[in-house]
Parts: C-alpha cells; structure tokens; sequence
C-alpha cells in the first residue's frame, strides 16, 4: 500500500466529482443537437400539416370560382340565343337553337348545384381553418418556448463546462503525480468512476464486502487501499 495523505484522497474525490459533472454536461451537450432538431421538425410536421389543407381549400375555392365563371359564360350564352330565336325562320333551326339553350341551362344548373355543395363545404373548412391555425400559432409559441429554454439551458451548460474545465485544473495541480497517474490508470480501465467510498464495510461502488482488517486500515489514512472486488481506490465514508 502506497502512503497517502486524507488530504490528497479528498482533493481526489473532488476531482472525480468535478470530472462526472463535466461528464454529465458533455452527454447533455452533445444530444441537445438532436432534441432541439425535434422541435424543429415538429413546427415543419405541423405546418406541412396546415399547408396541405390550405391547399386544398384553395383548389376548392379555385373550383367554386371556375364554376362561377362558366354559369356566368353560360348565361351570355343563352342570352345570345335567345335574341338569335326572334330572328330565326326554320322550324328546324328554331328547334335546334330551343335544345342548346335547355343544354345550357341544364349544364348551368349542375353548376349550381355543384356550387352549393361547394359553399357547405367551403364554410365547414374554412371554420376548421380557422380553428387550425389558432392551434399551429399556440403550439408553435409553445414548441418555440421549450426550444428557446433549452437553448439557454444549452448556453448555462456551456458556461458552467468552462468553469468546471478551470476548477478541474486547479484541483489537478494539488493532487500528487503518482497517485494521479494511479487514478487516470484506473478510470480508463474501468470507464467509470475510480475511487469509492467505503461505508459499513462495503465499497459503495461495487457494493461487495471489504476485509475488516483492510476496513480498519482506511481509517489509517495515510495509505492507498484498493477495493479487493473492483480493484478501486477506496477511502472510508463517516459513518454517522
């Protein structure tokens, strides 16, 4: 057992709870990306959403008004026939002339009919439109909010890792070369945390029993023990 100071294993713990935050902050980091892509594609899902539909209520409108036009073309027509009738001679024109106006008025009052249609259904979508819209512009608020409150927990994030980054140094440079070189060594091994407490004589990282003489030994404090299970630095937890 190598000796070492209370003092140092205590600078060692800070430096690994310093090191877990940072760790903590990074993985926040680096998957906000991601979630705040989220929002984006849920603001473009619904707006996609209401374009289509604002389409198609405009190819209805469209229809309602090509509709419009050709009674409207439809009746010049038959008002153009009906003066040509006064100046006809032939029965069998007469006759002819008499069939195109009723195809007209008959074609007219299909368009009609279609045009009524048109108007209910019309009046219904523009009313669900209408009630669309109003809930697209408060999800967008809210959607836009979450986004804006995750950003600026982004930017706190951020900030708070620069000052970690500084204190970290600082808390290096306190603790012996060896010892920290022993505990870089470990933490790569086991891609975890490399020092433990030990409290009623269990390593509270891999919760197995500890030797009571070893036990014993860490209220010494002034040796580096080793959990004999996880092979990790143990110090002993008050435990009170």
């Amino acid at each position: 057992m190598e000796n070492v100071t209370s003092e140092q294993i205590d600078t060692l713990v800070e430096f690994q709870k310093k090191e877990t935050e940072i760790a903590g902050i990074k993985v926040f980091l680096n998957n906000s990306p991601e979630k705040l892509d989220v929002f984006d594609e849920k603001i473009n899902e619904f707006q996609q959403a209401l374009e289509e539909k604002e389409l198609d209520f405009k190819k209805m409108k469209k229809k309602y008004r090509e509709n419009e036009s050709d009674v409207q073309v439809n009746l010049e027509k038959i008002k153009k026939k009906d003066i040509q009738l006064m100046s006809i001679k032939s029965n069998k024109d007469y006759q002819a002339l008499l069939t195109a106006i009723e195809d007209l008025k008959t074609q007219n009052s299909g368009l009609e009919d279609e045009m009524i249609e048109f108007l209910d259904v019309l009046d219904d979508n523009e009313a669900a439109l209408s009630k669309e819209r109003a809930e697209f512009s408060l999800i967008k608020d809210q959607i836009l909010t979450e986004k804006n409150e995750l950003e600026q927990k982004c930017e706190n994030k951020r900030k708070k890792l620069s000052d970690l980054n500084s204190d970290l140094n600082k808390i290096s440079e306190k603790v012996a070369p060896d010892l920290m070189k022993r505990y870089n060594s470990i933490r790569e091994k086991i891609k975890g945390v490399a020092i433990a407490a030990a409290k009623n004589s269990v390593c509270q990282a891999c919760y197995i029993n500890i030797p009571p003489q070893m036990y014993n030994e860490l209220y010494k404090s002034d040796t580096l023990n080793f959990c004999p299970n996880c092979q990790r630095i143990i110090y002993v937890k008050n435990e009170s």
